[in-house]
This record gives structure tokens, sequence and C-alpha cells, in this order.
């Protein structure tokens, strides 16, 4: 005597365990498995570090208000950029070369603390770039860390320089506009990435 139940039910099975892994390829190929690819997570990590890299910028550029426009008021990125060398700093602030593109190493210390606690330790690469007015605006690349990804981020900041700051660092490298007090005026482009 044949049982037809079971050949119905093994037919099931086989049908049921098909169906199984149909399903299981489609949601494989609708779901977005590698962290790089575009997704509203991923757009929220950028947002999350656009924020951020605006937020040490800002940092970076603070100057209280106050008549006194001595070196102790001028803000961190400035006082290392007027006393920097001119030379591209590659790999950032924990290379070699940080401590030997400043005329004077102890108005760049700040800034390298800010920059390897801020970044390098968090595994961000960063560039950061100068650009300042003369007939076109030019660029003078301040560190460089390598060619951002595609997902790098980018924060802004304007940075005014005077006759009256020190004479021996970036003023150097960028003509004076005009005839008043003021001598240029550095538009500073952060670009930060994860490695």
């Amino acid at each position: 005597m044949v049982d037809c139940r079971a050949q119905t039910f093994t037919l099931e099975a086989a049908i049921t365990t098909l169906l199984i892994v149909l399903v299981m390829l489609y949601i494989s190929q609708a779901i977005p498995l590698t962290p790089l690819t575009s997704s509203a997570a991923n757009v929220m990590v950028e947002n999350t570090l656009e924020m951020y890299a605006g937020d040490v910028l800002n940092t970076l550029t603070y100057e209280p208000i106050c008549s006194d426009i001595s070196a102790e008021n001028l803000s961190i990125l400035k006082k290392a950029l007027l006393s920097w060398n001119g030379a591209v700093i590659d790999g950032g602030a924990s290379s070699s070369e940080y401590d030997t593109s400043f005329e004077n190493i102890s108005n760049a210390l700040p800034l390298k603390y800010v920059l390897i606690n801020a970044f390098e330790k968090k595994g961000l690469a960063y560039n950061i770039d100068i650009y300042y007015k003369d007939a076109i605006m030019r660029k003078l690349r301040f560190i460089y860390n390598g060619q951002p990804s595609n997902n790098a981020i980018i924060a802004t900041q304007v940075i005014p320089i005077y006759d009256t700051d020190y004479e021996n660092g970036i003023k150097k490298y960028i003509p004076d506009i005009d005839s008043s007090n003021l001598y240029n005026v550095l538009y500073v482009r952060l670009t930060v990435w994860r490695m």
C-alpha cells in the first residue's frame, strides 16, 4: 500500500525550501551590507562628521572679542600660521615634519594637540588648505594627509591677518591687499574623512 500523503508532504517541503531561499536571496540584494554604501545611516554619520569638523575648526579659529590684539588673544590656528615656514606638512600633526615646519614651535603646539586628539586618535584623516586673495584666489597647502575619499566633508572659516600681526610666518607668502590695517584674509578649508 502506497501512502500519497508522504509524497505530498515531501513536495510541499521542497517548494517551501525553494521559496525560503528565493526570499533570502531577494532580501540580501535589497539591503546594503557594506558600510560605505549610501544609506540613511551613512548620511547621518556624514552629517555628524560635518558638524564635528565644523566645531573643531570653530575652536581652532576662536578669538575672544577684546580691544587688545596681543599674541595671547590670537586663535590657535592663527598663532600657528603666523609662525609657519610655508613647507607643506605631509602626514598630519603627528608627523616628524610638523615640528620643523614652524619658526616658533611653541606657537604651534596647541594646534598639534587639538589635531591629534580631535582627528588622528579617532581614525580621521584631514587636509588643511589656506586660500588667500591676490589678483585671484590662491591656495597654500598647509597640512596634507592624502587624497580625500568620496564621502569627505569640508568645513571652512575665515581668518583676517593684520599689518600688526607677527611678520615671519605666513605673511612672507601672501601679499598685502590694501593700505589699511588689514593685511589679507585667509580662507581656511578643512577636509575630513574616515580612514
